[in-house]
């Protein structure tokens, strides 16, 4: 069933002017001016959020809460 929802969502989710970016690697990530940037290698984005899938104690996720933002991770990212 997952298999089938995951493309699902992700068409509505564009189709509603999310902007989804795979296999950039983030290396750091901060809050500022009521958006997140997030830095990856090839540069940095601002938006206003972020929706990271990974679960609960993925790197993205606790960098986002203040645990953790020295790992990196690959994540995407959605922005309106």
């Amino acid at each position: 069933m997952r298999g089938n929802w995951n493309p699902w969502l992700a068409k509505v989710a564009e189709e509603q002017g999310a902007i989804l970016s795979y296999g950039n690697e983030v290396v750091g990530v901060k809050r500022e001016g009521g958006g997140i940037t997030l830095e990856t290698r090839t540069g940095s984005l601002t938006v206003p959020l972020v929706v990271e899938a990974d679960g609960a104690t993925a790197p993205l996720t606790r960098a986002l809460l203040g645990r953790d933002s020295r790992r990196s991770t690959s994540c995407s990212e959605s922005r309106r």
